[in-house]
């Protein structure tokens, strides 16, 4: 009976063990995904900029001539 208990908590162990290792991987693609968003976000933001200088130049060249 004792036998049989200990190999349960040892089985319970394992799966817990799995499932941390799981969520921990898990974690670290998120983690991963979240820097590539905020790259791809900065990217844009920069690109916005440059657009909006480009726009301000037009406007100011066609108000000095």
């Amino acid at each position: 009976v004792v036998y049989k208990k200990t190999l349960d908590e040892i089985d319970s162990l394992k799966k817990t063990s799995n499932l941390l290792k799981s969520l921990m991987e898990t974690r670290k693609k998120l983690e991963e995904l979240r820097k590539e968003n905020n790259s791809i976000l900065e990217d844009i933001a920069e690109k916005m900029d440059d657009k909006r200088i480009e726009i301000t130049k037009n406007y100011q060249s066609k108000l000095t001539v």
